[in-house]
């Protein structure tokens, strides 16, 4: 079953103008290569008919750094990823997460193949933390001070409760 679901955006400096994925027309756009990330962007770009430069990095912090040096105006990946880095505000810069996401990730545990046992056993105990509200003290546990979840995190912990 999935437990997460993350949503992908773009983070960009506040000087960079870019409210909604138009404003991202002959910018550019950070994003850690091989990352599915990476794919989705390319693809929603596409999609959109935005002609903007993607910038691929070895990783989050590069992508941080892009933006802070001037080198991109954004940074893409998952959203939760992007608030944790507006709320840093390493170096007085100042994030803002663009309110239109791109695409969504689906979280699931990776279990060995043709273990239907396990995956029952797995699958059940999701639904047990689900259906008794445990979900809720994990997510504040690790994830609280980032602010509640959203309305599609909170759809999947309620369809998660279906009975079994």
């Amino acid at each position: 079953n999935t437990f997460y679901i993350a949503e992908e955006g773009i983070a960009a400096h506040r000087d960079a103008n870019i409210k909604g994925y138009a404003d991202l027309a002959g910018k550019r756009v950070a994003v850690v290569r091989g990352t599915t990330t990476e794919r989705s962007l390319a693809g929603e770009l596409t999609r959109r008919g935005i002609q903007a430069t993607v910038i691929p990095v070895d990783s989050a912090e590069d992508g941080l750094a892009a933006v802070q040096s001037g080198g991109a105006e954004g940074y893409a990946s998952d959203r939760l990823v992007l608030i944790g880095l507006a709320l840093s505000g390493q170096d007085g810069v100042v994030f803002r997460v663009v309110d239109e996401d791109f695409s969504l990730e689906p979280y699931a545990l990776v279990l060995p193949r043709d273990e239907r046992g396990l995956r029952l056993a797995v699958n059940r105990a999701l639904t047990r933390i689900y259906t008794n509200g445990e979900i809720g003290r994990i997510y504040d546990r690790w994830l609280g001070h980032l602010g509640k979840p959203g309305m599609l995190l909170n759809a999947l912990y309620y369809l998660q409760r279906l009975p079994e």
